[in-house]
């Protein structure tokens, strides 16, 4: 992959891609970069460079507010939480032959 592979746009075409790219972590990065590497058309890149970081810190926040199942007791976890001694569980069957036997 290519280093800067948005060298070959057009300030305009940087200033759109930013608005394209608003969802994508990997971009944003790559067009924060190359927006900083332009210096004849740093003044109109500027306002574009601040959405972009603004962009990619909303994508961040969102990552770091949502963690994966964090919260969450994994399965195992949660069968022993939710798991009774056997003999507080009722046999409903042994009770049953129990009475026909008479025991």
């Amino acid at each position: 992959m290519r280093e800067r592979p948005y060298f070959r746009y057009l300030t305009k075409q940087l200033i759109e891609e930013v608005e394209r790219q608003r969802d994508s972590e990997k971009d944003l990065h790559f067009l924060i970069r190359e927006i900083g590497q332009r210096k004849k058309a740093k003044s109109k890149l500027e306002p574009s460079l601040v959405k972009a970081k603004k962009y990619l810190a909303d994508i961040e926040q969102s990552k770091n507010s949502y963690p994966d199942h964090a919260d969450q007791p994994n399965i195992k976890d949660n069968r022993k939480l939710n798991t009774q001694p056997e003999k507080d569980i009722p046999n409903v069957a042994e009770e049953k032959l129990r009475s026909v036997k008479g025991i």
